[in-house]
């Protein structure tokens, strides 16, 4: 059976401007610590260009080759050590949504 990429997104708004820096220090070492999984192919971070409060403000989005590798990747110490990051701005984090999505077609140049 082929196996096809799997991408996991996170969505998160930041409630306190003012705690940006901080978010974004403790999110890049989040994503490293994630990051050290061997079956992760990339990570990539976006922030919402406009106002369009109907959007998340930050979207995390990490590729797996296969749904497998991303449950192994649920289980994984990298995982488990990547919640224990400190500095993490609690208080001014609201996730919007979390999913997963397989890959039904691709597209390049």
């Amino acid at each position: 059976m082929q196996t096809k990429m799997i991408i996991n997104i996170n969505a998160k708004d930041l409630q306190n401007p003012d705690m940006e820096e901080q978010f974004n220090h403790w999110y890049s070492a989040h994503a490293a610590e994630n990051f050290k999984f061997k079956r992760m192919q990339k990570v990539e971070r976006y922030k919402r260009i406009g106002d369009d409060a109907d959007a998340p403000q930050y979207l995390a989005i990490y590729y797996f080759d296969s749904m497998e590798d991303f449950h192994a990747y649920e289980e994984s110490a990298e995982h488990a050590n990547s919640a224990k990051i400190p500095g993490r701005p609690s208080s001014s984090i609201k996730p919007r949504f979390r999913a997963q999505y397989e890959l039904v077609e691709s597209w390049g140049k």
